[in-house]
């Protein structure tokens, strides 16, 4: 195998997990984060000697959502947050990276860019909190619970494809 060449300006992602919710960006997001989870089934016998064996079992996923509170619309904020949560209905969601346009005087617009490696499916949320520390903004998080699949989007599959050269991800 042939050495990896890497440029560390240009290759590594920066900003890119930007969450949608139902179609709209969560407000003024500082953080998110995407767990994948799959549990290990135990297939251990007495003829597995002294490791333990397994086999991939169940999948899972979960997102988290750090972010300032606002009471602006346009965007996935608390309210929208809460309300969804009480409601209890599985929310579309996206993550992946978002492209901007517009300006400060004609406010932007944010559009999930399906050319870049995301992800979707559908969550429901299983908690929120709000914090509010003296004399800083008021900051909410969210705690989501993926229901059904991940799925890649076209430009993680054919990465993932790339990468391991198998074409079942």
């Amino acid at each position: 195998m042939g050495a990896l060449k890497y440029k560390s300006t240009t290759d590594m992602d920066l900003n890119v997990l930007q969450l949608f919710l139902n179609g709209v960006i969560a407000a003024f997001a500082t953080s998110s984060k995407l767990t994948l989870t799959t549990d290990a089934r135990d297939t251990s016998s007495k003829m597995s000697g002294e490791w333990k064996e397994v086999l991939a079992g169940t999948k899972s996923y979960a997102v988290s959502h750090d972010g300032l509170v606002t009471r602006k619309t346009g965007a996935y904020s608390l309210d929208a947050l809460i309300a969804a949560q009480i409601a209890g209905t599985p929310l579309d969601f996206k993550q992946g990276v978002a492209t901007r346009e517009g300006d400060e005087a004609t406010g932007y617009t944010y559009t999930y860019d399906d050319t870049k490696p995301g992800y979707s499916g559908k969550v429901i949320i299983t908690q929120t909190e709000v914090t509010s520390d003296n004399n800083e903004f008021v900051k909410c998080t969210a705690s989501l619970q993926g229901t059904g699949a991940l799925i890649p989007n076209a430009a993680a599959a054919a990465l993932a494809t790339a990468a391991t050269g198998n074409d079942a991800v």
